[in-house]
């Protein structure tokens, strides 16, 4: 099966058009709040990056390390937009 055989289901996408102004992610820790609108630009320029300049295409793996971070969440969906694995 390939990967534009699928329904496109980008509930980011969705919020950042009903209510781009909410908020869509808050880290406590980080200090970091984020509408949903500014997260769906996040989301695209990191999306962008890892295609672009990493070469990540869809259907790739990509294993990460890290902590519980404002910045694993934005991975996660730029993965998930491309038709990426996140480990």
């Amino acid at each position: 099966m390939k990967t534009e055989d699928f329904i496109e289901i980008d509930w980011i996408k969705k919020w950042a058009l009903y209510s781009p102004e909410a908020i869509a992610v808050q880290s406590i820790d980080q200090n970091v709040s984020v509408s949903y609108a500014e997260l769906e630009k996040l989301i695209n320029k990191t999306a962008w990056y890892l295609r672009e300049e990493c070469g990540v295409e869809a259907g790739d793996r990509v294993a990460v390390l890290s902590m519980n971070r404002f910045e694993y969440v934005v991975l996660f969906f730029a993965l998930q937009k491309m038709g990426s694995i996140l480990l």
